[in-house]
């Protein structure tokens, strides 16, 4: 059983994906003065994936919208 959205809660939660991958970038940029390289590198790689796979879902979430409802 799939999820079923309108186009306004589809355009919400994609928003909150986004706003998500946005928190997880400026998130890593405040670890950026963490003293241990290995902590960098963590957060680094842990906040770019988070925000790959929020923006992923915020997209496909548009895109099954725009898919049901052809202009």
């Amino acid at each position: 059983m799939g999820l079923v959205l309108n186009q306004q809660q589809s355009e919400g939660l994609a928003d909150f994906y986004f706003d998500l991958a946005k928190g997880f970038v400026l998130g890593r940029i405040g670890f950026a003065t963490a003293s241990r390289p290995e902590a960098r590198l963590m957060a680094l790689i842990l906040s770019l994936g988070l925000a790959y796979i929020c923006v992923r879902f915020g997209l496909s979430l548009l895109e099954e919208v725009r898919d049901d409802n052809p202009s």
